[in-house]
């Protein structure tokens, strides 16, 4: 809505942009803490907001003197935004905040608050001002008071926040690692009354898997047997021509296993198409898990979180009853970047009336 304040092409590209990097501006330390240097994270964030932007920019072709021109303008800029490519560098798009506004709402609630930015862009200039004058101030106030959505339990399936930090290095963390999943299943399993529960663990908390872990993935299967309690769990996985996969590994108590691809994996850390082994995006992939007792959901894998048109796709989709995000973020004890991806994929639940189940991993305890 302030892009209609402003004219020319080239000062909505720098108030798009400021706005990306304030909304990212967590990316800083968080980008700088994987790659351990903070002018990676620099150039990250930078690229972030300089992409972002484009979308904006490009669509604006506003005109003082013809209203219809700048309607036109601020709702391809709105659209256009929510689209691959462009959406993959996306952070705090509208329609999350629209999402906290019109809970429930769904595709109609698209429609409306499309129709309300297209009537606020018609509207002169002066009124415009006068809402904004408003609006600011209560949307801030609003920030901060809100109380935001614990999002750790839903049907069967509850989070297990971990404190394991990065993804392990060597194959004796990885067996570690394993170890300690193990060890938290069966000590859950022992507080039980009854069969059902389903456990949701972080992004690559069991680092990358490959056939010489196979004993260890038996292992981790015997545990949820005996204890009689679902899991879902985050591997990366690596296959014979290089590709290498982000994946959602679920095991039930009957032995049986299925597993769910990333759709977009975060970029430069994970997608880097000039390294051998890579990780690849396609945004065909089916990303739900059929549970024990007839619950389907879909799932997000951490960056995904990020990427308004992955939560639109899997709605459109349909077919689910329950989103279940894995999180991780372990390269830093700065919880800003965290605390803004949790709240983009509480705005698009909230949109759809849809229950979400979060699993995060975050730095080792000191």
């Amino acid at each position: 809505m302030c892009l209609t304040l402003l004219s020319g092409r080239l000062a909505v590209y720098f108030f798009a942009a400021g706005y990306h990097l304030a909304v990212l501006r967590g990316a800083v330390v968080f980008i700088g803490g994987w790659f351990d240097t903070i002018w990676m994270g620099l150039l990250g964030w930078t690229v972030l907001g300089i992409v972002g932007a484009l979308p904006w920019a490009l669509s604006w072709w506003a005109q003082a003197d013809r209203p219809w021109t700048r309607v036109a303008s601020v709702l391809a800029g709105f659209l256009v935004s929510l689209l691959p490519f462009f959406a993959v560098l996306q952070g705090g798009h509208p329609l999350y905040g629209w999402g906290y506004a019109l809970e429930g709402m769904g595709w109609v609630g698209i429609i409306i608050a499309l129709a309300i930015t297209g009537h606020f862009a018609w509207m002169p200039k002066v009124e415009r001002m006068r809402v904004l004058a408003v609006l600011i101030p209560a949307l801030l106030v609003v920030s901060f008071t809100q109380q935001r959505a614990e999002m750790r339990g839903a049907g069967p399936v509850h989070a297990v926040a971990t404190h394991l930090g990065a993804p392990p290095s060597s194959d004796r963390e990885t067996v570690d690692r394993y170890l300690k999943v193990g060890e938290i299943i069966k000590g859950v399993g022992r507080g039980l009354d009854e069969d059902g529960l389903i456990l949701l663990f972080p992004e690559t908390t069991l680092g990358a898997y490959d056939s010489s872990f196979r004993f260890n993935n038996r292992m981790l299967m015997a545990s949820v047997e005996v204890s009689k309690i679902g899991v879902v769990i985050g591997r990366e996985v690596t296959l014979d021509d290089g590709t290498r996969l982000n994946q959602a590994l679920y095991l039930n108590p009957k032995g049986e296993e299925q597993i769910v691809n990333q759709s977009n994996p975060a970029l430069l850390s994970m997608w880097a198409p000039w390294k051998k082994d890579r990780f690849t995006i396609d945004w065909a992939r089916d990303n739900r898990l059929y549970l024990d007792g007839g619950t389907v959901a879909r799932v997000l894998i951490c960056y995904e979180e990020f990427l308004p048109f992955i939560f639109l796709r899997d709605e459109w989709r349909g077919g689910h009853d329950l989103v279940l995000a894995m999180s991780n973020a372990w390269p830093t004890d700065d919880m800003t970047l965290a605390g803004v991806q949790a709240t983009h994929t509480e705005g698009m639940a909230k949109l759809f009336g849809r229950k979400v189940v979060r699993a995060e991993n975050r730095p080792t305890k000191k």
